[in-house]
């Protein structure tokens, strides 16, 4: 890794980098499961060398810079103890648990195989009622040719857990859960992005980048199954490719109008063309098309062959 790429990465937390309202704190007992469930992962079934927190200590004092002296140390019991707890104290305890868990889950030495540990924790974070929980790793395809012209192709990660600030109980379950488990195939690697993107954005209040972003995913979403599918989509954008999309599915064409909400909103209300209505748009509408999309990507991944 370059410096840059690794300055970057240092900074790549959102919980840091986005100066979000965290008004919503984190339950304690959330926090303390989440860290037992780590020295349980660090001494048993993963076993570390200890670099895992070692890494993630030294990173998180550029973070936080009340903790650079602790970079050397290599126990969870100096973020339980002294990061945690100086936190706590600075009234910014939510924001450095969750740059710990961005930060930890970012580093090479991570169990990052599969997704196994991420959902261990979001099931504790629910248990405890917190409202955040953390998206999937996210893997992408690629192919290459070696020095024999044939094709290779392999899986890289593409996009890391982030802490997301989750919608209503049914929204979650039904809509957001399912679609994070549908974008973490390699293949929907380009709609997993602008998915986490509408998230990041909604967390930070940015309501009109939040609508582009969904807008995107439905979009990416549905030419990435119709890709699969061998079916060719005519037309460019959300509205005519869904209508396109439609004839070719099992789907009602009637459906359509359940995407031409999300595509006129985008046209009229998001950033994507510079505000067209001038009028920015309240949480309210952001949450409705963060459902809206997540509902969309179930509905189009349902018609992969």
């Amino acid at each position: 890794m370059s410096l840059r790429d690794h300055i970057k990465s240092l900074f790549d937390a959102p919980s840091r980098r986005q100066q979000t309202d965290y008004s919503q704190d984190i339950p304690f007992n959330a926090i303390t499961g989440v860290l037992l469930l780590y020295r349980d992962l660090i001494n048993g079934v993963y076993a570390s060398d200890g670099r895992w927190m070692q890494e993630t200590i030294r990173n998180l004092g550029h973070l936080h810079h009340h903790f650079a002296n602790a970079n050397g140390h290599s126990d969870l019991s100096i973020i339980a103890g002294r990061y945690l707890e100086t936190a706590d104290k600075e009234g910014s305890i939510t924001t450095a648990f969750l740059d710990f868990l961005e930060v930890s889950l970012r580093s090479q030495f991570a169990p990052n195989n599969d997704n196994d540990f991420v959902d261990g924790i979001n099931e504790t974070l629910r248990h405890y009622e917190s409202p955040y929980l953390l998206s999937q790793y996210v893997r992408r395809e690629r192919t290459v040719k070696n020095q024999f012209g044939q094709e290779i192709q392999y899986t890289t990660l593409g996009a890391y857990p982030k802490a997301y600030l989750q919608q209503d109980t049914v929204v979650q379950r039904e809509a957001i859960e399912p679609t994070l488990e549908i974008l973490a195939d390699p293949a929907y690697s380009v709609p997993a992005k602008d998915f986490r993107t509408a998230l990041d954005r909604q967390r930070s209040g940015d309501y009109d980048g939040c609508l582009t972003a969904c807008a995107a995913t439905v979009e990416g979403a549905v030419k990435v199954v119709a890709k699969k599918n061998g079916w060719r989509i005519k037309g460019a954008g959300l509205d005519t490719g869904a209508q396109s999309f439609l004839s070719k599915s099992s789907l009602p064409d009637t459906l359509i109008s359940s995407f031409r909400p999300l595509a006129n909103s985008r046209n009229t209300e998001s950033d994507a063309h510079g505000h067209a209505s001038k009028v920015e748009l309240p949480e309210s509408a952001a949450r409705h098309y963060v459902a809206l999309a997540a509902s969309l990507v179930v509905l189009v991944q349902s018609q992969e062959r």
